[in-house]
């Protein structure tokens, strides 16, 4: 059953103007650009994004650590998701059967080999 039928049924609309807050439940919201939501009162800024599993790198992919000090190890990607606040983070396995989760930093990156 959609969401528009179930509402139907219990005969209540829902008001498309108000936003609420994830953090502190304000109302006092605003919205910019419809990309992202800044909330008045904490001061917390929420980011929506067109694909939220949009990823350069896809399942199976063999991949290598880039840091400050170069990785060696080659991994291939078993699983990629997304955390709550919108990262995207990598479940990795190299050839030594070591399992990684990882994601993205400034420091460091994934390279496709």
């Amino acid at each position: 059953m959609g969401l528009d039928k179930f509402r139907k049924r219990l005969g209540r609309t829902v008001n498309s103007d108000v936003r609420i807050c994830v953090e502190c439940g304000s109302e006092r919201v605003i919205v910019i650009g419809l990309k992202k939501m800044h909330c008045q009162d904490c001061g917390s800024t929420k980011h929506f994004f067109d694909d939220p599993y949009g990823s350069t790198f896809k399942k199976g992919d063999k991949v290598r650590i880039i840091d400050q000090e170069s990785s060696l190890l080659v991994y291939t990607i078993e699983k990629v998701s997304r955390t709550f606040d919108g990262k995207t983070q990598y479940l990795l396995k190299s050839d030594r059967a070591i399992k990684l989760l990882y994601h993205e930093t400034n420091e460091s990156h994934l390279e496709k080999v």
